[in-house]
């Protein structure tokens, strides 16, 4: 094998592998992310009372803050990966909004993830 065919091969197989492995831990947040669904779900549902919801974040330990939007958000989890914050994030952070009517009810709930990258 000459010194061409030896270059391609091993650009061939890092390619693979950049490929294959989940960005920075990407997948590890969107795992946390379906946790965090199935545990808003079970614990708060839409008609829920701003009462029961914050019952609910208080067993969790988990502290919502108002937006400007009029929801109420809270970073309920960081989750770090590996890699290269030069490649890629590898830092994320899981968080949950609700948005509460004015009658203090829970009408709409999510979970999602914000890069925790600079």
């Amino acid at each position: 094998m000459g010194r061409t065919s030896f270059a391609i091969l091993i650009v061939a197989l890092a390619l693979i592998v950049f490929v294959s492995f989940p960005k920075g831990g990407e997948s590890k947040a969107d795992k946390r992310i379906a946790y965090w669904e199935q545990k808003l779900e079970k614990g708060v549902q839409v008609n829920s009372t701003k009462d029961q919801l914050l019952d609910w974040a208080k067993e969790n330990t988990i502290e919502f803050i108002p937006s400007d939007e009029g929801r109420l958000i809270a970073k309920v989890e960081w989750v770090s990966g590996f890699g290269s914050p030069f490649l890629f994030c590898s830092e994320w952070n899981v968080m949950v909004s609700v948005t509460i009517n004015p009658f203090d009810d829970v009408v709409e709930k999510s979970v999602y993830k914000v890069s925790a990258c600079s």
